[in-house]
């Protein structure tokens, strides 16, 4: 299988690989694009090669909807620990965030979002490197507007994406209320998350793919609330950056 790496261009200077990793997985390998465009500086290049030819590429702006902050998320990389236990939603051995600790137990973010397990259940982050957990990135299902135009939403019910043909596909904030026609269209239901089934994973990363996004969405910044202490859930975090000032 060709291997595919991720390369970062400031102007003025030569590609640089970003981070120390080539892959295998053409999953990981689109997990670490959108990562490296959520947090390289703004007129970055961000380019990814799989056997030796690039395929796509991307330059980093900020987006002109929304005036979002730039999230850094090497700023998280001191909450990383490992989950020791297989009772949550993700599997043991994961890489999650501490989010608060007190009373013998620990809030945690994992891919499957926010959870509350005993102190002694986490260990060391090891070599684990700040991620952006898949409940604020991957789709749960999507709406219709009446104009046509498809809406991917998260597990929260939170809007990611506008899909319009042959556009560049719409960052939507996460709190706006989006007016859709008949019932909603789940893309996995019950057991088979994104978090826990792998196959599930895949297929939400190549939806996303296919229809163009190249970065993640602004929910993913319902890190800072979650982060900072001023939310504890994400659809908590979701309604305090709807009512935070100049957003």
């Amino acid at each position: 299988m060709a291997v595919a790496r991720i390369l970062a261009t400031v102007p003025g200077k030569p590609p640089q690989p970003w981070g120390d990793e080539e892959t295998e997985s053409l999953t990981v390998a689109r997990e670490r694009f959108a990562t490296a465009v959520a947090v390289a500086p703004v007129g970055t290049i961000i380019t990814m090669e799989v056997g030796g030819r690039e395929v796509t590429r991307c330059r980093v702006e900020q987006p002109a909807t929304l005036q979002r902050p730039r999230l850094d998320l090497d700023e998280f990389d001191e909450h990383l620990v490992r989950v020791k236990t297989d009772e949550l939603r993700v599997p043991k051995g994961s890489s999650a965030y501490l989010l608060r600790r007190g009373g013998g137990t620990v809030r945690l973010l994992i891919d499957g979002g926010t959870a509350l397990v005993a102190d002694n259940e986490i260990g060391p982050a090891g070599n684990a490197r700040p991620f952006v957990p898949q409940r604020l990135r991957l789709p749960y299902g999507r709406w219709t507007e009446p104009d046509g135009a498809v809406v991917l939403f998260s597990r929260d019910y939170a809007p990611l994406w506008r899909l319009r043909p042959n556009t560049v596909p719409e960052p939507l904030p996460p709190w706006l209320w989006i007016q859709h026609e008949g019932r909603e269209e789940w893309l996995w239901q019950g057991a088979k998350t994104p978090w826990s089934d792998p196959a599930t994973a895949r297929a939400m990363e190549a939806l996303l793919w296919d229809a163009g996004v190249r970065e993640n969405p602004p929910l993913v910044d319902a890190l800072i609330p979650l982060f900072s202490g001023e939310a504890e859930e994400i659809r908590e975090a979701v309604r305090w950056l709807g009512g935070r000032t100049g957003y």
